[in-house]
């Protein structure tokens, strides 16, 4: 039996729904790194983005598994359509405790950031495969970097 090899591929799409992460990381790691340089607000602005992102994170799971579906595009549109929906709920309710519409932009932003990938990028071929190879350098990343100061 041949062994089965696995190459993780990025998309166009998936590409492009990454830059607003990668801008939000950078920002965190600049205020990590000199809180006071952004202005005083950002610990407290990043404190409810990580909430925010909570939701992401959480809305991501229904995300990937509507992007490994086959349906076609005007369903998957729907259902994802569907979940920012729901999940806004959620982000209109911090946005409220914050007094300020900032919360629900940002999860917009950062969740129809993933339309392209989710909606128009086809079924990647060994998706979830891939997915599973890429979780234990991804937990490595994340606790090599969330060290303390």
């Amino acid at each position: 039996m041949a062994e089965r090899r696995i190459v993780f591929r990025p998309s166009f799409f998936g590409l492009l729904s990454a830059i607003p992460n990668f801008a939000i990381a950078s920002t965190f790691l600049i205020t990590w790194i000199d809180p006071e340089r952004l202005g005083e607000q950002m610990v407290r602005r990043f404190m409810y983005i990580m909430l925010i992102e909570f939701l992401v994170v959480h809305s991501t799971g229904f995300l990937g598994a509507l992007a490994f579906s086959t349906a076609r595009r005007r369903r998957k549109a729907l259902a994802f359509g569907g979940l920012v929906l729901l999940y806004s709920l959620f982000a209109a309710g911090f946005s409220m405790a914050h007094g300020s519409f900032w919360p629900l932009w940002t999860f917009w932003g950062l969740t129809l950031a993933k339309f392209p990938a989710v909606v128009l990028d086809p079924p990647p071929e060994n998706g979830p495969q891939n997915v599973g190879c890429l979780w234990p350098s991804w937990w490595a990343l994340t606790c090599s970097v969330c060290l303390p100061r």
